[in-house]
């Protein structure tokens, strides 16, 4: 139970890393040769694309799962819990209906292709199919987030939490120097 926890929490996090970490080497590998050897290896700057965009495919269901989504924060102080938790639901719908037809449309891509990597006979169907990958992955990490935010009671700390914020910033900026260093 702990692990499927842990791969909840982590699960993009992790493909993302490894991901990095094997543009960090074969990229490295790819100076090296270059440098002492005098020849290069044909497919690394390829792969290093490839697995940038299954990189940034991921990333987009981590910040939905992370909340780190951008938003209005300003609407917090203005309107009441209750309206912001319908809007917050209204537009976790409006993304899952859009990221499951998203899902839905791009199987098709994956399907109809069948161009080859220009640097080895490898099919684009392992790149191309990051887009249903972590577009289904979007439609659960949404569908998570849409029942948590319908367990969940509407949140009482609009104005009071973010003015204090605000407060908070302000002495700070004014502990500031013009320059952006602290006074002493």
């Amino acid at each position: 139970m702990k692990t499927i926890k842990w791969l909840d929490r982590n699960f993009e996090i992790l493909l993302m890393v490894c991901a990095l970490l094997v543009i960090v080497f074969v990229m490295g590998a790819q100076v090296v040769a270059r440098k002492l050897l005098g020849a290069s290896i044909e497919w690394s700057e390829e792969l290093g694309r490839y697995l940038f965009v299954w990189m940034g495919f991921l990333s987009i269901s981590y910040t939905l799962h992370a909340d780190t989504i951008i938003r209005l924060e300003i609407l917090d102080t203005i309107l009441p819990a209750s309206v912001l938790k319908f809007l917050r639901v209204l537009v976790q719908v409006f993304m899952l209906v859009m990221f499951a037809y998203l899902t839905c449309q791009s199987f098709s891509i994956v399907r109809s292709t069948n161009q080859r990597w220009s640097s080895i006979d490898i099919s684009m169907n392992y790149v191309y199919s990051a887009i249903p990958f972590c577009f289904a992955l979007t439609v659960l990490r949404l569908a998570q987030g849409l029942i948590l935010t319908l367990k969940s009671k509407p949140d009482a700390k609009n104005a009071k939490a973010f003015a204090a914020k605000e407060e908070a910033e302000k002495s700070q900026m004014t502990e500031m120097g013009k320059d952006g260093e602290k006074k002493c």
